[in-house]
């Protein structure tokens, strides 16, 4: 992680100098605040940047030009729990919160948002989320259920074969009709749905190595519905495509990415039973990623056209959204834990597999949800061309 950074054109002797003149007291208050250890941001009423001190910049690797004026949202993501917290703060109310990263390389960011009462700004006190023994503890133990799960599946999937065979064999022994079918039937629907398990569980174990190429990812999203159709029609779910312009294509594995997709359709299905729409949004959106935003880049990879050096980062974003049921608030920090699911019939893996196959493509997938009002969900895949997986 590079924390050097050169400082900006606004930046003398050390201490910075405002490129927008400011009232005495506010000069004051940046002199102070380059002194701070401590990376501070100062936020107008509507969010755009009016300072950042020296730490600031070195965390987010952007030089002062590049930050005044910036809406503070195109610099740390947080979306509409960092716009929550800044209308708190207009309210003359604080307080500390986690952002996700924007994509999987980078860490996440403790931010304490501070308001400044007599002008309706924020300052913000923004630091990279130390990772807790914990949590180190925790990626190795799934590292080896990864590896106990792959173990297991090649085990169980033998005898697995050999129990449908002779199901088979044991089925066309029965006339047409014979009550006993529904007893064979059974078992070979059991085998079946073992056999998905099995599937499953070695993707997650061990997903495969993308095969990257140019893609249009609005083939993967038409791919990913004409897949899940027959679901939605049965529940009555209409579902809407947006893209907004003309958005370039990706250097992805076409089906590694429409597999991600039709998950997340599949879990949208799910939702609503009873009907309801479903919404797919594609853009190009661009980031002022933090510094480790760039960490994970190989030599030779292509910035998607960007000059080097410069703090912007194009990604494709992909937004699913359903007006389903919802999910719990206390439920949303588990969806990525291997195994766990609220459905009764589902096995936990769907999302956990959708985040690695992302991680290897160099993206993220977050979720956002509230009980009776519907999920959205974003998808980030950088726009770059890469050689291999991250």
């Amino acid at each position: 992680m590079a924390h050097d950074v050169a400082d900006g054109p606004g930046v003398r002797g050390g201490t910075m100098a405002p490129s927008r003149a400011l009232p005495a007291p506010m000069a004051l208050a940046a002199l102070l605040a380059e002194r701070l250890p401590w990376a501070a941001i100062a936020v107008d009423p509507e969010g755009r940047i009016e300072l950042a001190n020296r730490a600031a910049r070195a965390l987010l690797a952007v030089p002062e030009r590049e930050l005044d004026g910036t809406p503070i949202s195109e610099v740390l993501g947080g979306g509409p729990a960092l716009a929550r917290a800044l209308a708190v703060a207009r309210d003359g109310a604080g307080g500390t919160f986690e952002l996700g990263p924007v994509v999987d390389a980078e860490p996440r960011l403790n931010v304490t948002v501070l308001p400044v009462s007599d002008r309706g700004g924020a300052l913000l006190l923004v630091a990279a989320h130390a990772q807790a023994a914990h949590e180190e503890d925790s990626t190795h133990r799934l590292a080896a259920l990864g590896r106990l799960s792959a173990g297991m599946a090649h085990e169980i999937r033998n005898p697995l074969s050999g129990i449908g065979t002779n199901a088979q064999v044991l089925r066309r022994r029965f006339e047409p009709g014979d009550p006993r079918l529904r007893f064979v039937d059974f078992i070979l629907e059991e085998v079946a749905r073992l056999d998905r398990l099995i599937e499953d569980l070695l993707r997650f174990a061990r997903p495969p190595e993308p095969r990257l190429s140019a893609h249009d990812l609005r083939d993967s999203i038409e791919r990913a519905l004409a897949l899940a159709r027959g679901r939605m029609e049965k529940a009555g779910i209409r579902a809407h495509v947006e893209v907004e312009g003309e958005p370039p294509p990706a250097y992805v594995d076409p089906d590694q990415i429409a597999q991600v997709l039709l998950n997340i359709v599949l879990n949208a299905v799910q939702a609503m039973p009873a009907g309801g729409d479903l919404t797919i949004v594609l853009r190009t959106v661009e980031r002022l990623a933090p510094v480790v935003g760039r960490s994970g880049r190989r030599v030779g990879d292509d910035g998607g056209g960007a000059a080097a050096g410069a703090p912007l980062r194009r990604f494709l974003e992909i937004v699913v959204r359903d007006t389903g049921v919802g999910i719990d608030r206390a439920d949303l920090p588990k969806l990525f834990e291997p195994f766990f699911t609220t459905r009764p019939s589902g096995t936990g893996l769907g999302l956990s597999t959708s985040q690695a196959l992302l991680r290897q493509h160099g993206g993220a997938i977050t979720i956002e949800s509230e009980i009776a009002k519907g999920t959205i969900v974003t998808i980030l895949i950088p726009v770059e061309k890469r050689r291999a997986p991250r």
